[in-house]
């Protein structure tokens, strides 16, 4: 009757309650598994490592040439990719990042 009861219901015998030996904590209390959509990918992974070498050097340039805009724009660089997810909004972020130094070029010198 009790194969019966399992067929009918289609639920799977260890997480029947009733088929537990008294004593023996309940297996129907494990948590169902949830599948969430990866936000840390290869493409992200790579793209990220890319504009934060270039965040680097523009930091590095903008340091040993004391230049102002380079320095923040690098160092901005480096840290966008850790607070975008998502590809294009990094990419289009990281481009106007790398773009703004060459727009504010000679204007802002101490």
């Amino acid at each position: 009757m009790k194969s019966i009861r399992f067929a009918l219901n289609r639920v799977h015998p260890r997480l029947d309650p009733s088929s537990a030996p008294s004593g023996f904590p309940r297996r129907d209390k494990r948590p169902a598994i949830v599948h969430h959509e990866a936000t840390m990918t290869i493409n992200w992974l790579l793209l990220s490592m890319v504009y934060s070498t270039i965040g680097l050097g523009m930091f590095l340039y903008g340091r040993k040439a004391v230049r102002f805009i380079p320095l923040i724009a690098g160092l901005a660089l480096m840290i966008v990719p850790y607070f975008i997810s998502n590809l294009w909004w990094m990419s289009g972020v990281s481009i106007g990042l790398m773009i703004i130094p060459i727009l504010l070029r000679g204007r802002f010198e101490l």
